[in-house]
């Protein structure tokens, strides 16, 4: 695609915006699930900020090998929620107070190493009232400042500490597996009994030994570990809230090879510990984007559907469509809409209710589709 032919796309959908902006202007996320971007994590836990530097060549604050764990982390962080069709907003640090927090079921922090002391107590406060937490390797194991502590300052939250005098290192390189010891519970459901260990792993002691899902699996390790049970992925209840906490940042090995079992794992763990937070749910190709927004004055919903679905080569110069999208209503809210249309097609859709939660099918999907729901 050349350059007039861009702009003549461009401007295609600008136009089509601004011609249905009554559909779009103070539409706000509805979004149950929030992912954290840490401004702080990406500057002080890496040698080169992760907003200005060329994300390949940024050296960790801990030397690992010369990588932006954390930036790797949070990208692959957020293509997992992306592709389970889980509709989420960004916070940042500013979000970290109890008020802004509560709006959502389940709080996501890829490896997000950098807190504050008063960070850590909002989330410790809204975890114990009900909320939900998915975080793993190195959260908040450094200060605002990016000194580290001597043990996690979630240390009670995710019912883990720091094994003293153990460094992993390149686990990849040498361990190579996460191993499932319970299968029984929600998070693990669809999950191989064997995975792939991400690039880095914390040692870690948990508080109770009924807690730890799966190990790290020891079988080429030096003789001094050998028989030692290294947590590496802990599911568990703290107040009235749900946390999921895995030694290794997951997310980022995610990243660099989109294993399919790390996905189900994460995505199960935002559904368990965020229970109802899913408000649809979505049978389509992980290649497309799914957003949920009200205008609350108009007493309507929008459900956006984004298609990336193209050849391989990137960036894409051809979508590929969609067909036959399968939607369920499965919020309480949803659960009283009556009509359904596309904004782009232009079509009246068929609700049915199935099980008490109305349902369509969306027949086809180009590269960008709103259904109004009223």
């Amino acid at each position: 695609m050349n350059s007039t032919e861009e702009t003549g796309e461009l401007s295609k959908a600008l136009g089509f915006f601004q011609k249905n902006e009554d559909y779009y202007a103070q539409a706000k996320s509805v979004a149950a699930v929030a992912l954290l971007w840490s401004t702080r994590s990406g500057d002080y836990y890496a040698v080169d900020p992760a907003e200005t530097s060329d994300w390949t060549l940024a050296t960790e604050k801990g030397g690992k090998e010369g990588r932006n764990v954390y930036l790797a982390s949070w990208r692959g962080m957020y293509d997992i929620l992306l592709r389970a069709h889980i509709p989420f907003d960004i916070i940042t640090d500013e979000d970290l107070t109890v008020e802004r927090l509560k709006r959502y079921k389940t709080i996501v922090m890829a490896n997000t190493p950098v807190m504050s002391d008063e960070e850590c107590a909002a989330l410790r406060r809204y975890v114990s009232e009900g909320g939900g937490l998915v975080c793993s390797y190195e959260t908040s194991l450094y200060d605002e400042w990016g000194d580290k502590r001597s043990d996690f300052g979630l240390k009670e939250v995710i019912g883990a500490g720091v094994a003293a005098g153990k460094d992993f290192g390149n686990l990849w390189k040498e361990y190579n597996h996460f191993t499932l010891i319970k299968t029984e519970h929600p998070i693990v459901q669809g999950v191989r009994k064997s995975m792939p260990s991400p690039t880095f792993v914390q040692a870690i002691k948990a508080d109770k030994e009924e807690e730890v899902l799966g190990i790290v699996d020891m079988t080429n390790a030096p003789a001094e570990d050998k028989g030692i049970r290294y947590p590496a992925i802990i599911a568990r209840q703290y107040g009235r809230g749900r946390v999921v906490y895995t030694a290794g940042c997951l997310e980022e090995r995610y990243w660099t090879a989109n294993f399919s079992e790390i996905k189900e794992l994460i995505k199960n763990s935002v559904i368990w510990t965020g229970g109802d937070c899913l408000p649809v749910e979505i049978k389509a190709p992980e290649t497309v984007e799914v957003t949920l927004s009200r205008q609350a004055d108009k007493k309507r919903y929008i459900l956006h559907f984004i298609n990336y679905t193209g050849e391989m080569a990137r960036p894409l110069s051809t979508i590929i469509p969609i067909s036959d999208i399968q939607v369920v209503l499965k919020g309480l809210d949803l659960q009283r809409i009556r009509t359904a249309k596309t904004l782009v097609g232009k079509r009246e859709l068929t609700l049915k209710v199935i099980d008490g939660k109305p349902c369509f099918s969306l027949p086809k999907l180009d590269w960008y589709e709103a259904v109004i729901l009223e």
